[in-house]
Parts: C-alpha cells; sequence; structure tokens
C-alpha cells in the first residue's frame, strides 16, 4: 500500500519562539534568535530564465551567487549550493508561506519546508574572530560582509552568514544538534 505525501503540509516544527541570549562574555555574545520561517528552494536543471525571473519577482533581488547573501527587511536568502538556495524569513510574516512558494515554483524549483530541522544563532562581538579562529579553517580576512560558508563545527554540518566582518555572524545549524553546537561554543567563549 502506497502512502500519499503529496500536498502534505510537513509536520516538523520547531517550539523555540523567542529570541534567547545563551552565553554572554565582556567581548561576546551568542544568542538563539526566534524561530525563522526557512524554506530550501533547488533550481530544477534547464529552468534557469523562467526560475531567475521568478525568484527576483519574488524577493526583490536575482538568486545569490556562490558563497553569496542577499538580504531585504523581510527576507535573507543565502546560497547552499549550486542551484540550491535557503530562504529565512520571520514566521510572523504572511508573504512567503510553503504553499506559496510552491505554487510559484511549481514547474521551475522544488521547495522544502526546513523550519524545524534548523536554526539560527547569532555572535556578536569584539571577539568573533577569535572564536571562529578557533572554530574553522579560512581566511577570515577574505570572509567579507553578505557571504556565507559551509563548514563544520564540532563534525556538525552547518552555515556561518557573515553578516558584520569580525563583529556579527550567524552560525544555522540542525536543531537535532543545538546542543552539541552550545556546549562547543559556550567552552571556546569562556576560553577567551
Amino acid at each position: 500500500m502506497e502512502i500519499d505525501y503529496v500536498d502534505k503540509l510537513p509536520g516538523l516544527k520547531s517550539n523555540w519562539l523567542n529570541y534567547e541570549i545563551l552565553i554572554t562574555s565582556h567581548k561576546l555574545q551568542l544568542a538563539r534568535e526566534s524561530i525563522k520561517n526557512i524554506f530550501s528552494i533547488s533550481k530544477f536543471k534547464g529552468r534557469d530564465k523562467e526560475f531567475n525571473s521568478l525568484f527576483k519577482n519574488i524577493f526583490g533581488f536575482s538568486s545569490p551567487n556562490i558563497s553569496n547573501v542577499n538580504y531585504t527587511d523581510k527576507y535573507t536568502v543565502l546560497w547552499v549550493r549550486n542551484n540550491c538556495y535557503f530562504v529565512l524569513s520571520d514566521t510572523k510574516s504572511t508573504e512567503i508561506q510553503y504553499k506559496n512558494l510552491l505554487s510559484i515554483f511549481e514547474n521551475t524549483a522544488s521547495i522544502t519546508d526546513q523550519t524545524g530541522g534548523w536554526l539560527v544563532l547569532n555572535l556578536e562581538g569584539d571577539d568573533c574572530r577569535f572564536l571562529l579562529e578557533k572554530l574553522i579553517t579560512i581566511d577570515l580576512d577574505n570572509f567579507d560582509n553578505h557571504h556565507v560558508i559551509r563548514t563544520s563545527i564540532a563534525s556538525i554540518n552547518c552555515f556561518i552568514v557573515c553578516e558584520t566582518k569580525f563583529q556579527r555572524y550567524n552560525l544555522i545549524c540542525p536543531t537535532s544538534y543545538f546542543a552539541t553546537i552550545k556546549s562547543r561554543l559556550t567552552k571556546l567563549i569562556t576560553l577567551l
């Protein structure tokens, strides 16, 4: 017997509603953002022109290039891999919802609701650089504003978005590994 999963809304939702400061030192703060709607959009092969037009009409900007992030006051869109993007928006925003995206990109992309599977952590302060140097192996001097990298923290795949170089970063990590990520970052922050 085959189970019909088509057009069923995903059931995985986060129950973390509010912004929460997790740890603060004199030069660094780690906080968990309130829930964001997170959708992945994967462009279908051969549908570039139509996809690009729809994307620009919906979000007001082109899809981000490799390792880049595009912002508006309503959306953050980050490059995940070739022809794949994450869209983050406030959960109170009624403009971008799962069903809306499905109908808009119907024949040009696949849409997956990732809201319950990922969370956003904010890292802010003068010691961001020192912490990131202990976490990841990239040249931070070349990791500029509005760029994203996919990396591993404590053996967990994450995305790090540079909002303000050496001052403010967003870590987007799997919800199921929150305790591990928090523990690793807390230990490092207390050593700074």
